[in-house]
């Protein structure tokens, strides 16, 4: 028999390892996936669609309040018209809501309370996220139709074509100096002007301390200021762009302190970048948001008052002196919890719990694993 196809829309694959991760196990369980180009044209031999950034779709044709608005009754009709009685649906919940969004809170409110309770399983990252988007957007969902999982870690997915120690060296970045920062994509929501505030602050007390910022820029006015900053100060390292995958590991490794100043607990249900930091055990400060409150607990994480500056610079400031104290920063690479956390998020058995979950909801649905209905 032919295996069961899973389509997935939107594709995120080429910027974004989740999806490839997530799936990584489909062979093992006589699976295939493929992207759809377009959610509102599935190919007929697609038996499961799997959508991701369902938030996304109120946009697919168009930008204007009122596009939208006109997506929210007639799109979601027609998608579901497409999609049919006979393919099973399933959606992954990354977001509240488009990061940035600047349309209406009630009206991407109105959007999920329509669309969430069409599909057959939905799909949650971690119980807080599941928690957080129930009361936010006021909605019940059935047991049967809820997973819960996990994220996968990124620790074996970026190859390393050089060490931390080198990019330090290329950087003018002495070995025995505090460095805090930040890797990944850099957007408005991830607030990251709070954390040039706060080196600015430390720094005043700190003065080897070394800022450390890389990834695509999304935000001009941070950009702008940061550019401006490391003109006059030579420990401000900024590397705007793509980052290619052989050094991301060694960027994110080089930190001391990672550095995650979200400005939202509307809008985080997780973080790609702060999974990237975990995932080589850097050591990592979040603000106090419910949405992420498991990864408070682990060894490597601190957390702060969100949108208090001084709360976030005692954090910092607290990493800082156990430096100089002689006690290392990184202690937490042979802490039980850590391995533990990396064990659970393994891409294997992420997406070994996430296909079994797939399967008992096929067969409640009416799918066999091998693509047809049962008689």
């Amino acid at each position: 028999m032919s295996k069961l196809q899973i389509g997935f829309w939107s594709d995120a694959t080429a910027h974004n390892p989740f999806q490839a991760l997530l799936y990584s196990e489909r062979d093992k369980f006589d699976y295939s996936t493929k992207p759809l180009l377009d959610p509102f044209s599935i190919p007929d031999e697609i038996r499961v669609v799997h959508l991701h950034w369902i938030e996304g779709l109120k946009y697919f044709y168009g930008k204007t309040f009122l596009q939208v608005e006109l997506f929210l009754y007639l799109g979601i009709y027609r998608l579901f018209k497409e999609i049919g009685p006979k393919r099973m649906t399933i959606v992954t919940i990354h977001n509240l809501k488009i990061h940035d969004d600047l349309g209406s809170r009630f009206q991407n409110r109105r959007f999920m309370r329509k669309i969430i309770n069409k599909f057959d399983l939905v799909h949650f990252l971690s119980i807080e996220a599941y928690d957080t988007f129930t009361r936010e957007f006021r909605v019940s969902l059935s047991s049967e139709r809820v997973y819960v999982g996990k994220h996968p870690n990124y620790s074996s997915t970026y190859p390393e074509s050089c060490s931390e120690f080198d990019l330090r060296a290329s950087l003018h970045i002495p070995q025995n100096r505090v460095v805090i920062g930040y890797v990944g994509s850099i957007k408005p929501y991830k607030n990251l002007g709070m954390l040039v505030d706060s080196y600015l602050w430390l720094k005043r007390d700190n003065p080897d301390l070394y800022l450390f910022i890389a990834g695509s820029n999304y935000d001009k006015v941070f950009h702008d200021r940061i550019l401006g900053l490391a003109e006059c100060d030579e420990n401000i390292k900024y590397i705007p762009g793509h980052l290619p995958d052989g050094k991301l590991a060694s960027y994110v490794k080089m930190l001391d302190v990672a550095v995650f100043p979200f400005k939202d607990p509307d809008e985080i249900l997780n973080s790609g970048s702060l999974i990237l930091s975990l995932s080589f055990c850097v050591h990592s400060i979040v603000p106090n948001f419910n949405s992420l409150s498991s990864f408070s607990k682990l060894s490597s994480v601190t957390t702060f008052q969100y949108g208090v500056l001084a709360s976030l610079v005692d954090s910092i400031q607290l990493k800082i002196d156990n430096h100089y104290r002689g006690k290392a920063l990184n202690e937490n690479l042979v802490s039980s919890d850590m391995s533990e956390w990396l064990e659970d998020t393994s891409p294997r058995r992420v997406s070994q719990d996430f296909f079994s979950s797939v399967k008992l909801s096929l067969r409640s649905f009416g799918l066999s694993g091998e693509g047809g209905l049962f008689e």
